[in-house]
């Protein structure tokens, strides 16, 4: 497992932009997804330890939002749709809000590789 926390963030102004944008995503018909994927991507290199953790965590909860919500999309004829669009709205309220949290406390993720919530990383 690697550790991405050595120390608590020393600014993480650019991770929690990009945790509102993608919570706001769900009000503005996912405008603000796209930027925040934009900035993501371009401020992962430049980060290390903590940020660097949210910025990777973040990036795969935009790829994952994606292509929950194509299939959720191209279900739509079997009703299956609703249903995954519902659990996909759950999914990423649940990972943005307990990321965010971990950012305004200045910790890490532990597995920003994971499909799963945050989980502090010490």
């Amino acid at each position: 497992m690697t550790f991405y926390n050595q120390s608590k963030a020393a600014d993480g102004n650019a991770v929690k932009l990009v945790y509102i944008l993608n919570l706001m995503g769900w009000v503005t018909g996912g405008v603000t997804w796209i930027i925040g994927l934009i900035i993501a991507h371009l401020k992962v290199g430049e980060t290390i330890g903590a940020e660097r953790s949210h910025l990777i965590y973040q990036i795969r909860t935009y790829w994952t939002e994606l292509a929950l919500a194509v299939i959720g999309f191209m279900t739509l004829w079997f009703l299956v749709g609703l249903f995954v669009w519902a659990l996909l709205l759950v999914w990423s309220l649940a990972r943005n809000i307990k990321g965010l949290l971990l950012a305004l406390e200045g910790y890490g993720v532990a597995n920003p590789r994971s499909w799963g919530v945050a989980v502090k990383d010490y």
